[in-house]
C-alpha cells in the first residue's frame, strides 16, 4: 500500500536504507526486438534492449491535475517542442477530372484538420506521474481534449471594453473561418497578472479593411491593448498516435512527453 508519506510492503526488506534512497517499481516484460550489441577491444560492451511491459492491469487514469474546458482536459501550459514545429493541413478532397477538359473539385468537410506536435514538459516525480496518468486517461487516439495553438493568432486593434466584443486586426477570420469548429474558441493571455480568458466565438463581422469584431459567448473584463499579451486559438484535438514517447532527461528530474496531435470535427 502507498500513501503520501509511507510505503508498506508485503514482506520485510533485506537491509536498512537511509533517507533519500530511491524506490522504483519492478515490472514484468519481455524483449520485443532483436538484441544488438557493440563490443570494445577491452572486453566491455554496449547492449541495447527494448522491452514491452504486459502487466498494466491497473487503471491509472486521472486528469485532476489539469484544467478543464467544456468537460474536457485543457492543455494550457507551454508547448515544449524543440526547434521548429511541423504542421500539416488535411482535407478530404473529391476531384472530378476526365483528363480532357475542365476539372472540378469539392470537399465534404467544411473545414480542414490541422496536424501538429505537442510536447509536455513535466518537472519532478509528481509532474511526471500526473502526465503519465493523463496519457492513460486519454487512451491514445480515443479521447479528445483541448490544446492551445501556442502562437499569436490574433492581434487586438483597440482596447478591450467590458463586454462580449473584441476588435482585432483583420486577418480574414470572418471571410474564411466564419466561427466554425475547431477554430471558434480563443484564449486571451494578459501580461498584468490577470487570469486568462477562454471564450467561444459566436460570430464575427468585418468593420473595415483593417479591423474585424469577434462576438464572444460571455463578457471579458476591460483591458488596454498593452495588457493583452496574445490571443490564440484553442482547438479540440486528439493524439494522432497510440504510441506516445516519454523521455526522462539525464541528470535531472525533467520528463518530456512528445507526440503528434490532430484537430477533430466533433
Amino acid at each position: 500500500s502507498l500513501t503520501s508519506t509511507s510505503l508498506t510492503v508485503t514482506s520485510g526488506t533485506l537491509a536498512a536504507y537511509p533517507i533519500g534512497t530511491m524506490v522504483m517499481p519492478l515490472r514484468t516484460g519481455f524483449a520485443t526486438r532483436q538484441i544488438s550489441s557493440k563490443r570494445f577491444i577491452s572486453g566491455d560492451a554496449i547492449t541495447q534492449l527494448q522491452f514491452r511491459v504486459d502487466d498494466n492491469d491497473v487503471d491509472l487514469a486521472d486528469t485532476s491535475a489539469f484544467n478543464q474546458f467544456n468537460s474536457k482536459v485543457l492543455i494550457d501550459g507551454c508547448n515544449s517542442v524543440r526547434g521548429t514545429m511541423s504542421e500539416q493541413f488535411e482535407r478530404d478532397i473529391v476531384n472530378f477530372d476526365n483528363a480532357t477538359g475542365l476539372t472540378s473539385q469539392s470537399s465534404p468537410w467544411a473545414v480542414g484538420k490541422r496536424i501538429s506536435q505537442l510536447a509536455l514538459l513535466a518537472k519532478g516525480k509528481q509532474g511526471a506521474w500526473e502526465v503519465r496518468q493523463l496519457l492513460h486517461a486519454l487512451r491514445g487516439k480515443q479521447i479528445s481534449f483541448y490544446a492551445s495553438s501556442f502562437t499569436n493568432d490574433f492581434t487586438v486593434d483597440a482596447d478591450i471594453s467590458s463586454g462580449t466584443d473584441v476588435n482585432i486586426v483583420n486577418v480574414g477570420y470572418t471571410q474564411f473561418v466564419q466561427s466554425r469548429q475547431p477554430r471558434n474558441v480563443i484564449r486571451i493571455v494578459y501580461n498584468n497578472g490577470d487570469a486568462d480568458d477562454i471564450r467561444t466565438i459566436l460570430s464575427s463581422s468585418v468593420v473595415d479593411s483593417t479591423r474585424e469584431t469577434l462576438v464572444l459567448d460571455s463578457s471579458v473584463a476591460a483591458h488596454t491593448m498593452a495588457q493583452v499579451k496574445k490571443i490564440m486559438l484553442v482547438e479540440k484535438v486528439r493524439w494522432d498516435t497510440d504510441a506516445i514517447t516519454i523521455r526522462h532527461e539525464l541528470g535531472d528530474t525533467t520528463t518530456r512527453i512528445t507526440g503528434p496531435i490532430k484537430t477533430v470535427l466533433e
